[in-house]
This record gives C-alpha cells, sequence and structure tokens, in this order.
C-alpha cells in the first residue's frame, strides 16, 4: 500500500465515523495521524503538522455542512455571523501561535478536551422529544440578551480551536443552546457557520506558521469528505449506543497512547 493510498483511507475511516455520530472530526483526526499511521507502516506525523492537516479537514467539513444546513434554514445568521467574528481573532492567533507552541504543551491540551469531550459524552443523555427550530430575522437575532456573553465565549472556543486544529463545535453547540436557549437543530446548523470560519482562520495562521503538510492533509480531506457522505447514510442503520462506544473506545486509546508518552517523556 502506498502512503498516499493509506491517508485517504485513513481520511476515510475518521469521515464514516464523523458522519456516523455526527461530530467534526478533528479530534479524532490528530491522533489517527499520530499513532493510526505507523500502525498502516508509515512515519507518524507530529502534532503540530497533524493540527494543520485537522484544520484543513475541519475547513472542509464545515463547507458541506454549513451548505447543507443553510438549505434547510437551521442557520440563525444573526447568531452565527457575530459569534464567527469574534471567534475569527482567536482561530488566527491560535493557529499562528500553535507553531511556537512546545509539542509537550500541545499533547497535553489535546488530552484535556479529549477528557472533557469523554466526560460530555459519557453525561449526554437521549435527546428527548425535538424542538421546532426558531426562525428570526438577522436584526432579531441579534438582540438575543445573551448574545454578548456568548461571543465572549466563542473567543476562547476560537484560541483553543486554532491551537488544536479542531472546529470547537462540541463546545460551541452548547453555548448556544445553555445559554443562547436555541433549539439542539439551530445552535448545530449555526455552529457549522461559525466553525467554518473558526476553521479557515486557524488553517490561515498554521499556513503561515509553516507547519502545514500540504499533500498529507489534502489527501486526508478528501478521504474525510467521502468517507463523512458515506457515515451520514448510514446513521440510521447502526444503532448509536455502538456508535458511542466506539467512539468512546477509540478516544479512550488516544488518551492512554498520549498520556503514556508524557509520562515517559517520548
Amino acid at each position: 500500500m502506498s502512503e498516499p493510498l493509506a491517508l485517504l483511507i485513513l481520511g476515510a475511516l475518521i469521515g464514516v465515523l464523523s458522519g456516523l455520530l455526527g461530530v467534526g472530526g478533528g479530534l479524532m483526526m490528530i491522533p489517527a495521524l499520530m499513532y493510526g499511521l505507523p500502525l498502516m507502516g508509515f512515519a507518524a506525523l507530529g502534532v503540530k503538522a497533524a493540527t494543520a492537516a485537522s484544520a484543513m479537514q475541519a475547513v472542509a467539513s464545515g463547507v458541506s455542512s454549513s451548505w447543507a444546513h443553510a438549505r434547510r434554514k437551521t442557520v440563525l445568521w444573526g447568531v452565527a455571523l457575530p459569534l464567527g467574528a469574534a471567534a475569527l481573532g482567536g482561530g488566527y492567533w491560535g493557529g499562528l501561535l500553535s507553531g511556537q507552541l512546545d509539542d509537550r504543551f500541545l499533547k497535553y491540551l489535546l488530552v484535556a478536551v479529549i477528557a472533557i469531550v469523554m466526560t460530555m459524552f459519557g453525561r449526554n443523555k437521549a435527546h428527548h422529544g425535538e424542538q421546532t427550530p426558531l426562525v428570526l430575522s438577522v436584526g432579531d437575532a441579534l438582540r438575543l440578551p445573551e448574545l454578548p456573553r456568548a461571543a465572549l465565549l466563542a473567543v476562547g472556543v476560537g484560541v483553543l480551536s486554532g491551537v488544536l486544529g479542531i472546529g470547537g463545535s462540541l463546545f460551541l453547540i452548547p453555548i448556544m443552546t445553555i445559554l443562547l436557549r436555541l433549539p439542539m437543530r439551530n445552535a448545530i446548523g449555526a455552529g457549522s457557520a461559525t466553525v467554518l470560519m473558526i476553521s479557515a482562520a486557524a488553517l490561515l495562521g498554521k499556513w503561515q506558521a509553516d507547519i502545514l503538510p500540504l499533500r498529507e492533509a489534502m489527501l486526508l480531506t478528501v478521504g474525510a469528505f467521502f468517507g463523512g457522505m458515506a457515515g451520514a447514510r448510514l446513521t440510521s442503520r447502526v444503532s448509536p449506543i455502538v456508535l458511542k462506544r466506539l467512539m468512546m473506545a477509540l478516544m479512550g486509546l488516544a488518551l492512554a497512547r498520549t498520556l503514556t508518552e508524557l509520562l515517559l517523556g517520548i
């Protein structure tokens, strides 16, 4: 097997899992590049290069998901644009800063985020009922009382997402559903548009920091794009409990491997 084919396959596998679970693949892409490639017989990407490749994948994912949600009219642009604008600078600065950060610090940060996400998934209960999506004009959305606080939190999400090259939807959606009290479908729609803006800024920062492995990132992104479409179509055929356990197991392995490297000083 050639390395380009391996990268396409790895990207497709992450894309399938992301499509099945309905989440971005950045947090799974980074460990896959660091630890999955060696299992396939190829050199691992360093943590900085892995975060940059993940950022490119997040941009592609953001384009496709934003377009799909916009067609369904579930994107509240009066929410997405202010939050995206607030997070834009943080995403760029985080991407640029990541080139200067120590690899061990990035791994500690990755461990912390994986642990937080695993806790969120573990506590997440089945959603009972479905709220009707809101239809708000841009002006009405801009008058939401908690929007300034949400924008302030989005700045922090932008920095974190920029450093790690993840879209940040796992943090943006709780901000929108809990603080802004948006229905889940609106939160996912507005979140996808916000993620696109953050990821594009982060990718620009990482490119300027000269840590983007362009060829590898493009191959992974192509694989993830088609894998994500396949995964979305398979969602109704696979038990959500099985999917959740699979993701928890994979993230647990990534957490254990990264912690082991940190403790051994590798």
